[in-house]
């Protein structure tokens, strides 16, 4: 059972966040590179996605590091490369990940749109199963334990590795996994990754 002391903290911390937002939204300049874009915070999906969100902020706001898929607002780790010039990116970090607009752990609608459109790529060259897409998105020869991967994944999905994914059905679906692999929580709720992988 959760003390209400513990939820109203909670409460007051999601309440500063908003307010952080709020002022990021008033001084922000759009890149010339993207199109603005104003992230949804509604919250369209089951309470454990604002509890992620809010364990996030708690996190970041008590110094303990933040992923690095979130801080990159690049949630699947996606690589840097001079090959893909994607909407909203801004550059990389010292591990060679691509960095992209968006709001550390509150929203990265850049760095999702371009995970669906990899994984659409995948599908079309007929990568079709948890274990073809997840052997190409996180190959073992980069130092990944794509079996561990494969198996976290599936059981995400609730679907057997070698089963193809019913593509696009669930393409959120599968996004969702890899963040939730990627950075160890998803703090986006359905509705959110729903609108990001519908950008142009």
């Amino acid at each position: 059972m959760r003390r209400p002391g513990a939820l109203l903290a909670a409460v007051a911390l999601g309440a500063g966040a908003l307010a952080l937002l709020a002022a990021w939204r008033a001084r922000r300049t759009p890149s010339p590179s993207a199109p603005a874009f104003t992230p949804s915070l509604a919250v369209d999906s089951p309470a454990d996605s604002w509890l992620d969100e809010v364990t996030v902020t708690v996190k970041k706001m008590a110094g303990v590091a933040m992923p690095r898929g979130l801080r990159n607002c690049n949630p699947g780790n996606i690589r840097w490369s001079a090959a893909n010039n994607w909407k909203g990116q801004t550059g990389q970090d010292a591990g060679g990940y691509a960095i992209f607009e968006g709001i550390p752990g509150i929203s990265a609608p850049w760095g999702v749109r371009a995970m669906g459109r990899v994984l659409g790529n995948y599908v079309a060259r007929g990568d079709v199963t948890v274990r073809r897409i997840i052997a190409r998105w996180a190959p073992a020869g980069d130092g990944n334990d794509t079996g561990a991967y494969v198996a976290a994944v599936s059981r995400r999905l609730a679907l057997a590795p070698d089963v193809p994914i019913p593509w696009p059905a669930r393409r959120l679906d599968l996004v969702r996994a890899i963040i939730w692999h990627e950075c160890g929580v998803c703090p986006f709720t359905d509705g959110q990754l729903a609108e990001w992988l519908a950008l142009p």
